[in-house]
């Protein structure tokens, strides 16, 4: 199953922030992880039928999931076509992707056994995700 997302992914350093009020640190999401999961929650409702599907196959005792990430992102490139030091780390997008992949679809991340994924420079923001039980 193939999914598109437009979205630009979202990064550890965009995610999550740590106040130190009472001089206790505490974590906590930024409005841009809020927003990252809305949207991705709000874009799947269209695939509404390939997630029910997905669902009712899907046994977390028995299968595991392969997922194959294609990240299509603006301005990641300089002028010679060379990925800018500060374009993005793929651990760090998967992460997010990976965790509301996972909550939309219904299966525990521990069960993603491979994970195949690709960053391009693109005009706009996808993120295209291919899923497959086995």
């Amino acid at each position: 199953m193939k999914f598109r997302y437009y979205l630009r992914p979202i990064t550890l350093n965009h995610a999550i922030k740590t106040s130190f009020h009472g001089g206790f640190p505490r974590k906590y999401k930024t409005k841009d992880l809020i927003n990252f999961e809305r949207d991705f929650e709000i874009q799947s409702m269209q695939y509404k039928n390939e997630i029910k599907e997905f669902r009712s196959k899907f046994n977390q005792n028995k299968n595991v999931v392969h997922l194959k990430i294609n990240y299509y992102v603006r301005s990641i490139c300089n002028n010679q076509g060379q990925f800018k030091l500060r374009s993005g780390d793929l651990d760090n997008w998967n992460k997010y992707t990976i965790d509301s992949l996972s909550k939309i679809f219904g299966f525990n991340d521990a069960l993603v056994k491979r994970l195949e994924c690709e960053k391009f420079n693109h005009y706009e923001d996808i993120i295209e995700i291919e899923i497959i039980a086995i």
